[in-house]
This record gives C-alpha cells, structure tokens and sequence, in this order.
C-alpha cells in the first residue's frame, strides 16, 4: 500500500483501524498520512483527528517531535485556542499531559490542564442541553490534572501565598 498499490479509502480505513487496535500506531500514521496527501483530505476533521492520534502515540517517532507533529497536524484543521470540539480539546490535553510525561516541564501539564478544561466545560453545556454521548473523558482528566497541579504547587510552595492558591486549585475539584 505504502509502495503505491490502490485500495479505497474505506479499506485503508478500516486497515488504519486494524493497526490501531494491535498498536502499530506507526503503520496506521503512514496510512493516514497517506490518505490525507493523495486523496486531498487535509480539510478532513475526522481524518485530521485519527492522524494527530496515531502520530502522537507513534513510539518509532522521536518524542520531542511526534507530540509537536501531532499539535501541527490538528492546527491544519482546527483553530486550537476556540474551537469547541470536546474530542479535539480532549486529544490536545493528553499530547500535553504525554508531552508533559516526557520532558517534566510544567508548562506542558498547564497546556494540557487548559485543553481538558475547556473540552469539561464543553461537556457540561452539551449535558446540559441533553447533546452528550461522551463518559466525561475530559472530566475525569481535568479532575486528575487539577490533582497533579496542586500537588505540584504543594512541593514547591516557598510561600503562604502559594500555600492559598494550592488551596484554591484543589477546592475547585
């Protein structure tokens, strides 16, 4: 496939699919990738999502580009700083929490608090509007990050002041 043979795009789909569920996260970019460039789907939210996915999750990829591949790849599509698309918003806060996992740097976690956060809010309007068919993904990990920052704050608190809004951070949960 990858040296040129022609397959439709739902078999290449499908195939993408196969490769995900077995964690061959790396022949199921190519695919994608694949798809994206020959077909002209580069407009593709759906597509766009699953190749950010697979790019991200790709161990072959070296980490300190795949997380920024996979970010570049959704800033095709999507304007990442409004859009309102929970699964986008969900994706983009676990590149960062793993960005976050690989280089220890804090801001990755804040980024990836940010993106979960917005996707929860996002959540809670759909629910309220009975739109909702999603498990609180983004919820339960805005939860789980609001946990690790104010730990963090916690450890690294010199002053009352950063004792109070560690204070803050937890309450919020």
């Amino acid at each position: 496939i990858l040296r040129g043979e022609e397959w439709s795009t739902e078999k290449l789909l499908d195939l993408s699919d196969e490769l995900q569920r077995e964690g061959k996260f790396s022949w199921a970019r190519k695919i994608l990738q694949k798809i994206r460039e020959e077909r002209n789907l580069y407009s593709d939210p759906y597509l766009c999502q699953r190749h950010a996915l697979c790019t991200y999750k790709d161990g072959d990829l070296p980490g300190d580009n795949r997380f920024d591949d996979a970010i570049s790849i959704l800033e095709s599509v999507f304007e990442l700083e409004t859009d309102q698309d929970s699964e986008t918003l969900g994706m983009l806060g676990s590149i960062y929490k793993q960005k976050w996992q690989f280089d220890n740097q804090i801001i990755n976690l804040e980024k990836a608090y940010h993106f979960y956060r917005r996707g929860y809010d996002n959540w809670l309007n759909r629910v309220a509007r009975q739109q909702s068919h999603d498990a609180g993904y983004t919820a339960i990990n805005t939860a789980f990050l609001l946990d690790l920052l104010s730990y963090n704050e916690l450890l690294e608190a010199r002053t009352i002041q950063n004792e109070v809004q560690s204070t803050k951070r937890k309450d919020q949960q």
